[in-house]
């Protein structure tokens, strides 16, 4: 029954089944063994039909981690006689296409790498930083192989950074499908060159190229002039604006220097007049709510204090003086009482827990 459960869970259909499973408490690992059915014949891409096999070879591959525990598939894999004599290995379909890995376990690795950096990833698998990128390396080439540019129109040019600013890339980016199609080492006219020899490679043309979106590098400007003549050239709006930015400021500082009056002007409100030209004015503030002082509030300020010198201690220096604060105030308010009330002959009968018709009734 456990053997049915994971062969269902792993999705092995027959002539493959799932032998035995281990499990290693100490080293925290799940070791699954997949085994074929005897007798059973193989298919090959090289050769139509269904082949015999010759003998067979163990491979080990990493999976998916089965809980917090690393899991390994034991395949038993056949290789199978061809036709011409040959004699050719047969890997099942949840094979990755690196040594070593299922498909299923190279899969996270490709969805993680876009997250994060590989020397992050590889911590998370527990695999090394070179297996991590042979992983990546591999499936981009897969990629670029099976690549076909034929419909790339506009295209948007750009360079970036890299090992800590001292080399750069050259990016091409589909501009309608928003991803790169083509990478290549330094900014110069060079690489627009060798991107149009890509886009022949992939099914593309240079003459298809119309629109080109690239920043104000004249290497790439000149490139995209005699790579690809038809090509409209747009320069994006992050330059521009950086641009008509400095030139802003500049013109800011001749004029300060020219004009008398400015410069006078500049001598107390220069940073701000810059920030005035170049930063949008800041949000205005919300206003403060007004803050009370303790002499407006004499009742809170009084409770306050009492509640300071009233609170529990072990010193009975700090009890008596509680004590003497608390029948201070209970005389205060009773001479307020006092003097704020008119006489009354029968004060008693205001009090709410006596009745009228009672009159020896207690205080409770």
């Amino acid at each position: 029954m456990t053997n049915q459960l994971f062969a269902a869970a792993l999705g092995i259909t027959a002539p493959w089944f799932v032998e035995t499973v281990d499990f290693d408490a100490g080293q925290r690992r799940l070791t699954i063994h997949v085994d074929f059915v005897a007798g059973s014949r193989f298919a090959h891409p090289k050769a139509a039909g269904d082949h015999k096999v010759h003998d067979t070879q163990v491979k080990r591959l990493r999976h998916l981690n089965f809980f917090q525990h690393e899991c390994y598939l034991e395949v038993r894999v056949p290789r199978v006689k061809l036709p011409d004599g040959k004699v050719a290995l047969v890997e099942p379909d949840w094979v990755g296409k690196l040594a070593g890995f299922t498909l299923l376990f190279e899969a996270l690795v490709l969805m993680l790498a876009q997250q994060m950096p590989f020397a992050a990833v590889a911590r998370t698998i527990g695999e090394s930083w070179h297996r991590v990128h042979a992983v990546c390396r591999r499936y981009v080439d897969l990629a670029l192989a099976e690549a076909n540019l034929s419909a790339l129109s506009s295209i948007a040019i750009d360079e970036t950074s890299y090992r800590r600013g001292h080399s750069y890339l050259t990016l091409v980016a589909d501009a309608d499908a928003r991803k790169v199609v083509f990478v290549s080492k330094g900014r110069g006219a060079d690489n627009i060159a060798g991107f149009v020899q890509h886009l022949r490679t992939h099914n593309g043309a240079a003459d298809n190229i119309t629109a080109a979106c690239l920043d104000m590098s004249p290497a790439f400007i000149k490139g995209v002039t005699d790579h690809l003549p038809k090509a409209a050239i747009t320069l994006d709006r992050f330059h521009v604006v950086a641009h008509a930015s400095q030139a802003v400021d500049q013109m800011r500082r001749i004029e300060q220097r020219t004009d008398p009056a400015l410069k006078r002007f500049a001598l107390g409100l220069a940073q701000g007049q810059k920030q005035t030209l170049l930063r949008p004015s800041p949000r205005p503030r919300s206003p403060r709510r007004p803050v009370h002082h303790q002499a407006h509030r004499p009742r809170l300020a009084l409770s306050r204090t009492i509640a300071r010198h009233s609170r529990p201690q072990t010193d009975q220096h700090r009890f008596r003086d509680a004590g003497s604060v608390v029948h201070q105030r209970h005389a205060l308010q009773g001479r307020a009482h006092e003097a704020g009330r008119h006489h009354d002959p029968n004060p008693f009968q205001r009090h709410r827990r006596l009745d009228q018709i009672a009159p020896d009734q207690r205080l409770h």
